[in-house]
């Protein structure tokens, strides 16, 4: 799900709720983000990996990923199948994640910055956040966040990269490459288990993140 309310200046007024059946508008997070100063957390812990930006910038790179867990689409792929709809759709996730030509990156792209992002860095921009969102008034003001004033967290995994035989990646040697294999197809999935903060009403804010190496899941055989 995407919400399709058009950002404009004044409409921050839709409230998170368990009682409100819609999810909240894209206008509320980009005004909870500003607040929470993320743009400055991205300058301050992240340096763009690429020798040039080309034409998305790290932080419309970065920000595209955080949609996509804000707006529980699921997977990479349904987030930019549903963004991409229609282009009134396009046009409002763009703004939110501050495009600077009205367009999503592309998943390469996006695949070619975060392979190289070190994933401590993106840790400190996330539990800053956290803080900085529990430090504020939402939770006091929004107190069916927390029921019974405990936090929730989930953990899942999340295939981020995927590869084929024959690619230019290695995938035989490379630390983070999973094999998979149905009947007689093979490919390389790179994953990350999550952490979030999870609520009622489906409010879902990543924490933390950490690359499962191959390694870890191999098992001897009994």
């Amino acid at each position: 799900m995407i919400p399709s309310q058009v950002s404009l200046p004044n409409d921050y007024t839709q409230e998170l709720s368990a009682a409100n059946a819609n999810y909240p508008s894209i206008a509320y997070f980009e005004v909870l983000l500003e607040r929470f100063g993320w743009k400055e957390l991205i300058e301050k812990h992240l340096k763009d990996p690429r020798s040039k930006p080309g034409i998305h910038s790290l932080y419309t790179v970065i920000t595209t990923v955080l949609a996509n867990c804000l707006f529980l689409c699921g997977s990479q792929n349904a987030f930019h199948t549903t963004a991409r709809k229609t282009e009134e759709q396009e046009g409002n996730v763009a703004h939110f994640i501050g495009s600077e030509n009205d367009k999503l990156p592309d998943e390469k792209t996006i695949h070619a910055v975060m392979k190289e992002i070190d994933y401590d860095d993106c840790n400190k921009i996330l539990m800053d956040l956290f803080e900085k969102t529990r430090e504020s008034k939402l939770f006091f003001n929004h107190p069916e966040l927390i029921p019974d004033d405990e936090y929730h967290f989930a953990f899942d995994a999340e295939t981020i990269h995927t590869y084929r035989p024959g690619c230019d990646h290695d995938c035989e040697n490379c630390p983070y490459c999973l094999k998979r294999t149905r009947d007689k197809v093979i490919w390389y999935n790179h994953m990350i288990l999550v952490v979030s903060f999870v609520s009622p009403g489906g409010f879902k804010l990543p924490i933390y993140v950490h690359p499962i190496r191959a390694e870890a899941c191999r098992y001897p055989q009994i």
